[in-house]
């Protein structure tokens, strides 16, 4: 666990929180960009030569009476080695994500199934909310 209890660590020790607390009605705008020490690690989670540089821009909103909508951009250009030559390939990346966020008592708590169906253009479930977001 990291030292916020609700939370656990990442195997890659990137870690950004913030207090569901302090998300009013108006939302709430974070920027993440990790240190050269965390990009190292998150490289190595990821199995490249290295991840020049990273950041993300997230708006953070109420959402469904409890719940938190994440919505942001990540920026980032990473290195990988290419799987022919194993010479250094630099790649830039663009993209924007969403993420929801609802208390565990507002959660479908459905026995589980032997099926499931998946709609990949369809919408992730939420995710379970505790006292903090790990962004």
């Amino acid at each position: 666990m990291s030292k916020h209890q609700d939370v656990p660590a990442p195997a890659h020790d990137f870690q950004r929180l913030v207090a569901v607390r302090k998300i009013g009605e108006a939302g709430l705008v974070q920027s993440v960009e990790p240190t050269g020490v965390e990009r190292a690690k998150i490289a190595a989670f990821l199995d490249i030569l290295e991840l020049k540089r990273m950041s993300c821009e997230i708006r953070l909103t109420r959402w469904r009476a409890r719940g938190i909508k994440a919505v942001g951009t990540l920026e980032a250009v990473a290195v990988q080695a290419c799987v022919v030559t194993l010479e250094p390939v630099e790649e830039t990346i663009s993209a924007t994500f969403e993420r929801c966020f609802l208390p565990h008592d507002m959660m479908d708590d459905d026995e589980p199934r032997d099926d499931v169906f998946v709609d990949p253009e369809g919408e992730d479930p939420p995710e379970p909310m505790t006292a903090e977001i790990d962004l």
